[in-house]
């Protein structure tokens, strides 16, 4: 078996205040399990997200992401530390590798338009609301799915919460820079 661990901290909280709020997100492969399991807990004031696979079931997940496009799981293969090198290690790291450069699965026609749909639906909305809860509501609604519209529409990941940002950020064209300012004059 091997374990992987890969951990994110942030150091300021929303006053400014120095804190350290550690997440480690940790994945351990085996060679064969009856099933997969996600446990969570904290020890030592730190929280522990283990996900616990064999290599085929971490292509299934892997298969469940790329229907998303949301590449979670194979983002914490590719980028974490492993902690027992082996043969396991190497071919889920692989199995990782290959199946982010595949992308995710392409929209069909109809998911094409329906996301056009729900964007035009949340736009109107929005061009008639005056009160400013309602309008950060539908921001809060529009801004993962703008994101997701302009990634998956054109076959790329897409990505949730801080890592939408990211992805704004290192969008080739104008439009992601374009869209954080959009989204930061609405809040």
């Amino acid at each position: 078996r091997c374990g992987k661990a890969e951990g994110e901290a942030d150091h300021r909280n929303r006053a400014g205040q120095e804190q350290i709020d550690l997440v480690l997100e940790v994945v351990v492969v085996f060679d064969r399990l009856d099933h997969a399991w996600r446990e969570s807990f904290l020890e030592e004031g730190r929280l522990f997200e283990v996900f616990v696979h064999d290599l085929d079931s971490l292509d299934l997940y892997f298969e469940k992401d790329a229907a998303r496009g949301l590449p979670v799981l194979m983002d914490m293969v590719t980028r974490s530390v492993v902690l027992r090198a082996g043969p396991v290690a190497d071919a889920a790291r692989g199995l990782a590798e290959r199946r982010l450069a595949e992308g995710p699965r392409l929209w069909s026609a109809a998911e094409l338009e329906r996301s056009r749909f729900i964007a035009g639906d949340l736009l109107e909305d929005l061009r008639g609301a005056t009160d400013p809860d309602e309008i950060r509501i539908i921001g809060a609604l529009l801004y993962p799915h703008t994101l997701d519209h302009l990634r998956r529409s054109r076959g790329l990941w897409s990505g949730r919460g801080k890592h939408a940002l990211r992805l704004l950020r290192e969008e080739e064209s104008e439009i992601g820079p374009a869209l954080i300012a959009a989204f930061e004059a609405l809040f």
